[in-house]
């Protein structure tokens, strides 16, 4: 199965790199960075190309794991679903954080701090899945959003 979205976790230790989005969907909140895969790339293409895109970092400087897959509902209805990847940075960032892109806005920001429940700056799924992918092996999270807030949250594992 393909599907159409990346997301990474994009990661120092306990630092990650996430973006403040100027668009839909959810802008003004931290996120992880990604975007659609085209017709003729590969997941793993895919997601280095927006990792690039979005951070300048190159494939060589971090490694790239699958982490599992989201499934993204709205309503009760199945959106699409969403590669979710690691990207551990094997070089230090340079300090020049937070940057502003064409994307919105990047800076690190340590674990515990987008993980606190009352953190609403964080989008809600991306903040629940942080710890989950970290802790290693693949799992599968199943999301349903009502006007941009999670109202459902289930991680299994995932089944390839």
């Amino acid at each position: 199965m393909t599907y159409k979205y990346t997301l990474a976790i994009v990661h120092a230790q306990e630092q990650i790199l996430v973006i403040n989005r100027l668009k839909k969907p959810y802008p003004g909140q931290w996120n992880g960075v990604g975007g659609k895969v085209e017709p003729h790339e590969t997941a793993d293409v895919a997601m280095q190309r927006e990792i690039q895109e979005e951070t300048q970092f190159r494939p060589n400087d971090y490694q790239l794991a699958l982490a599992g897959i989201l499934d993204w509902h709205i309503d009760g209805r199945y959106i699409d679903s969403i590669y979710v990847y690691l990207a551990a940075l094997t070089k230090a960032a340079p300090p020049i954080y937070p940057q502003m892109t064409r994307e919105g806005i990047l800076n690190f920001f340590p674990l515990d701090w987008l993980t606190q429940s009352a953190n609403l700056g964080v989008v809600a799924d991306f903040q629940r899945i942080l710890r989950p992918a970290l802790s290693g092996g693949k799992q599968r999270y199943n999301t349903n959003f009502i006007d941009e807030r999670l109202v459902d949250f289930k991680v299994t594992p995932l089944i390839m």
